[in-house]
Order: C-alpha cells, then sequence, then structure tokens
C-alpha cells in the first residue's frame, strides 16, 4: 500500500504541476512578463512560503543535504529557462515531448550505470509506452528552427532529471520543506540574471499577482512537497514517468477552458500513458507483495 501511495502523490503533483500552463498563458496574455520573469517569480515567491512553514521548526540541515539542495535548485532553474527558450523555437509539442521524455530515459540510464536499477522488461515497455503516448498526445510538429529548441528541449529534461534525481536523495531526510524551499531559493538565485525588472512588477493588476501566488503556493509549494512524500516509496526513474501526466491535466484543462478538442492519435496517446500507469502500478503491488511474504 506504501508504494501505491507514493503513486498517489506523484499523480496528484502532477495534476498540480499541469495547471501551470494555463496560468503562464494567462499572464502572458495579459502583462508584459516573459516566460522566464514568471519562472523567476514563481521560484522566489515558492521559496518563503515553504520557509515560513518550517519557522517552528526542527531546521534540520546537514552538510550531506548541500548538493542535493543546490542540485534541485539548479536542475528546476535549468528546466524553466531551457522549457521556455524552446517553445517558440521549436513549439510545444517538440519542447514538452523531449524534454518530459529525457528525464525518465536518462535516469533509467544512470540507474543502469551505478548498478541501481536492474533492467526489467516492464520498464522497458512502460518507457516505450510512455514516450508513445506523449509523442502522440502532444502531437509532434517541427519548426524550421526545430534543431536548436530540440537541443534546449533536452537541457531541459537533464535539469528534470538533475532535480528528480536530488530529490531522491534527500527523500528520507527529516525537514525536507525546509530543504525544498531552500533549493527554490537556490533556483531563483540562478534565474536572477532574468529577473523582472521593478517596473514591469509594479504595473501588474491585482488578479496576476493572485495568478502568480497560485502558481507559487499549488504546484510549487503543494505540489513539490507531495512529489518529495512520494518519493520516500518510489523509484526516481518511476516518478519521471509518473511526470508525463503533467501535460495530459494541461491538454484536459485546455479542452474544457478553451474549447479544445483531442484529435485520434492524441485519444491513442491518452491510452497509451494509462497503459504505462497500469504496468507501474501492479509492478509496484507486486514489489509490496513479494516484501510482505515470509521466507521460507
Amino acid at each position: 500500500m506504501k508504494h501505491l501511495s507514493g503513486v498517489l502523490l506523484t499523480l496528484i503533483a502532477a495534476v498540480l504541476w499541469g495547471t501551470v500552463g494555463i496560468g503562464v498563458h494567462q499572464l502572458q496574455n495579459t502583462t508584459s512578463l516573459l516566460p522566464e520573469h514568471i519562472a523567476f517569480l514563481r521560484l522566489g515567491l515558492a521559496a518563503p512560503v515553504l520557509l515560513i512553514f518550517c519557522l517552528k521548526g526542527p531546521w534540520m540541515f546537514t552538510r550531506q543535504a548541500f548538493w542535493p539542495v543546490v542540485g534541485i535548485g539548479l536542475g528546476h532553474a535549468v528546466y524553466c529557462w531551457a522549457y521556455f527558450k524552446a517553445i517558440p523555437l521549436s513549439g510545444v509539442s517538440i519542447a514538452v515531448t523531449v524534454s518530459l521524455g529525457t528525464a525518465p530515459l536518462l535516469l533509467a540510464l544512470l540507474g543502469l550505470v551505478q548498478r541501481t536499477l536492474r533492467p526489467r522488461m516492464s520498464l522497458g515497455l512502460a518507457l516505450l509506452l510512455g514516450m508513445l503516448g506523449l509523442g502522440f498526445l502532444t502531437g509532434l510538429q517541427v519548426t524550421p528552427s526545430g534543431v536548436q529548441g530540440i537541443l534546449l528541449s533536452v537541457l531541459a529534461g537533464a535539469g528534470w532529471a538533475l532535480l528528480i534525481r536530488s530529490s531522491e536523495q534527500i527523500a528520507h531526510h527529516q525537514g525536507q520543506t525546509l530543504l525544498i524551499g531552500m533549493a527554490f531559493l537556490v533556483g531563483s538565485g540562478f534565474l536572477l540574471p532574468v529577473a523582472p525588472q521593478p517596473p514591469q512588477l509594479t504595473e501588474l493588476p491585482l488578479s496576476s499577482w493572485g495568478i502568480l501566488l497560485y502558481l507559487a503556493i499549488a504546484p510549487s509549494a503543494v505540489g513539490y512537497v507531495l512529489f518529495q512524500q512520494g518519493l520516500k516509496v518510489i523509484t526516481s526513474v518511476t516518478a519521471g514517468l509518473l511526470s508525463l501526466f503533467e501535460p495530459v491535466v494541461s491538454i484536459l484543462l485546455a479542452m474544457l477552458l478553451f474549447a479544445e478538442r483531442l484529435q485520434l492519435l492524441q485519444w491513442v496517446g491518452l491510452a497509451l500513458l494509462l497503459g504505462m500507469l497500469v504496468i507501474i502500478t501492479v509492478k509496484q503491488q507486486e514489489k509490496e507483495v513479494q516484501v510482505a511474504l515470509p521466507l521460507d
């Protein structure tokens, strides 16, 4: 049951992350903020929200947590910067597919090299279904400047993989909320060179600040705390695969809010992603049963 709770917590986090696109879309249409500005403000506002919850303590920070915290902050900064830069070059479809698809592949490769992950047919099938499903769902369409966009998307995927891998390293550390808050502070520091100018912030209406606060609290603060809890009982590769449901939520929200409709191949992609989820869930249940069985 613990492994299933880890899958559920990670899925909830992915659902929250899937709402980011709608918020960013609204801010871009109604303000002068660029995507990198929004990424900076998202992390910069989420950090104090998390740190406020830690005022009563305990403040648990060890030397072993230093580099994972830096890794989470750097990974998030790289992911946001490269992903937002890739969108106008390669299009949303390629950027989403390559960035989110690169991460579980890199994590699986790293696990095989470090021998922390056994090569299993179920893992390969889940990876295949996840990549195909994401590709069908987002509808691959390459633009003329797509090569540069693809390279930036790969960089974004590497940043996402670094974030997941670093998060896994502090999965059992006490005071995780404090560590995530510090990581977001580090991430906003990396994005400081692309931060918006003060006049841009003073001109923002209250409605835009409301959207920014939502992005900071729900998808960022709450989402990553849930994601961190899930990593206590699932592997980084599984977490990377489950994060592929983020664009599923974005597309479903677009259908509800903007009357967009899925094409046949997109429905096929959604079915493949659900198949991946079934494989992951069944395998997690099998592992749990094997652990619970008494040895003869």
